[in-house]
């Protein structure tokens, strides 16, 4: 049986199993080489569950869409007692925008300072105000104050589905990324 050999030989390709039978001499002939699917093999490749197609809307200015996200509590304090991160990215320039906060409860305070600073960084665009803000549902990006922040700047918000991670894929790799440069930067602690 071909799925047995194939499974033998550690799960070998198929198409090297056929090479492999016309080289080995004392190798039995098998039937039905082209014809199984083993089922390890096909889990195995897999990933995840297909993505939705991407949208072929293109982003042009700068403030079209910006993505952003909260990381924390972090395990050890900054020197100023910061324990989460903030991070807005712009998708038409990847430039990031990283705030270190004491709590979550800050957030309107740095989304506010966020709007400046997008607006001093690109005021010589045309576009320099901010159109569209992807996040999750986090509680933080839910209160009356900044809902307010989002009807007077005329921001519209859209939330990333909570199994999907790659929808908020930006923030998510820069979060990682700032991450691993704090993690290399750590002194190491000797026992």
């Amino acid at each position: 049986d071909a799925e047995l050999v194939h499974i033998q030989l550690c799960h070998i390709f198929p198409t090297l199993m056929r090479h492999l039978f016309r080289v080995a001499t004392d190798l039995p002939q098998l039937k039905g080489l082209n014809d199984f699917k083993c089922h390890c093999c096909v889990e195995a490749k897999m990933k995840h569950a297909p993505k939705p197609p991407r949208s072929i809307r293109t982003i042009t200015m700068p403030g079209e869409f910006v993505s952003l996200d909260v990381t924390g509590p972090l395990r050890i304090k900054s020197v100023n007692g910061n324990r989460f991160g903030l991070i807005f990215i712009d998708h038409c320039t990847n430039t990031p925008f990283a705030y270190a906060m004491k709590s979550k409860d800050e957030y309107p305070k740095y989304l506010k300072q966020f709007l400046i600073d997008f607006r001093e960084l690109f005021k010589g665009l045309r576009v320099c105000e901010i159109r569209v803000l992807r996040s999750d549902n986090a509680s933080e990006f839910n209160s009356a104050e900044v809902k307010q922040i989002y009807l007077d700047h005329s921001i519209k918000r859209h939330l990333a589905n909570p199994e999907q991670q790659f929808q908020n894929g930006k923030a998510e790799k820069c979060i990682g990324d700032v991450l691993s440069l704090i993690h290399i930067s750590e002194p190491t602690r000797r026992s």
